[in-house]
């Protein structure tokens, strides 16, 4: 009994390892995706940069205020 419930414990956490793969898979292939739309629209990865650029500054400026 006990060596079951073990293996059913394991069973789950590998469960939960592959789903996070192929949530990743699932990600990647949408950046992907999303690349190859951008380039054939005539947008090329700078716009992306541009996009995460802007992101990244409107953090930073946040985080730069000291919260009271």
């Amino acid at each position: 009994m006990n060596n079951k419930k073990k293996k059913k414990h394991v069973d789950a956490t590998e469960e939960k390892q592959v789903m996070k793969l192929l949530q990743m898979q699932k990600m990647n292939q949408l950046v992907h995706q999303t690349l190859e739309d951008y380039k054939n629209q005539g947008e090329g990865p700078w716009m992306i940069k541009i996009k995460a650029e802007k992101k990244t500054t409107t953090k930073s400026s946040s985080t730069d205020k000291p919260k009271p």
